[in-house]
């Protein structure tokens, strides 16, 4: 983007951050031909392109579904790290039962973990109430000593 002949690029802001050094960080469209339409959810893309780099967002085609011969997506990459040059994406035709889908294996991560804070969060309400309780019969009897 240029802004009165000068070239400004937004970027995450950095502790090292040195403006005249070129950042490794960029954007690039990334194209996932023959994708089925079911695929073209970001919960799903992210997971496919995470070796690769931070999915984004799709462009409009693909987020609106009206080409169906390619998914493309914009990924931020780091220039610096290696990535694979192919990505495979599929089940075994002969077993395809033995595939695991990672938006599964995601979604059940998840719940695990939102389970496990509700426990934590009803535990520490818990223990909260109990140390009220203690101190209001501590201070009862300190009360009931202070009388004698």
């Amino acid at each position: 983007m240029f802004i009165a002949g000068h070239q400004m690029k937004l970027q995450m802001w950095s502790p090292g951050f040195k403006p005249e050094e070129e950042s490794p960080v960029v954007h690039i469209w990334v194209t996932l031909p023959e994708l089925p339409w079911h695929c073209y959810y970001m919960d799903f893309l992210t997971i496919i392109l995470s070796p690769i780099g931070k999915a984004l967002y799709l462009d409009s085609a693909s987020l609106q579904k009206t080409r169906g011969s390619v998914a493309k997506v914009r990924v931020q990459i780091d220039l610096t790290k290696e990535r694979p040059k192919h990505i495979l994406i599929g089940f075994s035709e002969k077993n395809p039962s033995k595939g695991t889908c990672p938006l599964k294996i995601r979604e059940e991560e998840i719940k695990k973990r939102k389970d496990m804070e509700n426990n934590k969060k009803s535990d520490e309400k818990q223990n909260n109430q109990e140390k009220k309780n203690n101190q209001q019969q501590q201070e009862e009897k300190d009360q009931m000593q202070s009388k004698k």
